[in-house]
């Protein structure tokens, strides 16, 4: 009977967290969407419109923040795979706890360790869902930034083609 109350017990304290990854709505910008200056005026700059500078630096932030939740989709489902994994381990650990002979030591000693290496494995899996939904927090916070200070500003075409050439990033329409 002890082999299975261990195992009852490391079973009961596994963890599955579903990680859910508020992905806030994003401006794209493009070049078609920007203010067209009309030939040699004078551009004017208020508050609704982003100056060269404050574009470049939305353009730069728009553009981490992608490679930032490129990143963070193949985090998310490298920890749902591995949670799918320990999900049909546990289903494993729980059917042997059902069959052992507990009349045999070796057998208890075998399954104990099988219970151990679970316990391990559910352990840095917690550790990988903490730190992921840690980063979830800062990047939603990011985002938010993004959004206040970018999404929805008016710009000049030719500011946004500049801002993109001097970062390195392609012209789009």
């Amino acid at each position: 009977m002890a082999a299975r109350s261990i195992c009852l017990v490391a079973i009961a304290s596994t963890v599955v967290f579903t990680i859910g990854e508020s992905h806030a709505a994003r401006m794209k910008f493009r070049v078609g969407s920007g203010l067209a200056s009309v030939g040699r005026s004078i551009k004017t700059y208020p508050s609704t419109t982003l100056s060269p500078a404050r574009l470049k630096d939305c353009v730069e932030r728009e553009n981490n923040i992608g490679k930032i939740e490129d990143s963070r989709t193949l985090i998310h489902a490298e920890i749902e795979r591995k949670q799918d994994e320990l999900k049909k381990e546990k289903s494993q650990l729980e059917y042997i706890a059902i069959i052992i002979d507990e009349r045999k030591a070796a057998s208890v000693r075998e399954f104990n360790k099988k219970v151990d290496l679970f316990n391990s494995k559910r352990e840095k899996l917690n550790e990988a869902m903490s730190v992921f939904n840690a980063g979830s927090v800062s990047f939603k916070r990011e985002v938010d930034k993004f959004n206040e200070e970018c999404a929805g500003k008016l710009y000049y075409k030719d500011d946004l083609i500049a801002a993109r050439q001097e970062l390195g990033l392609p012209v789009h329409d």
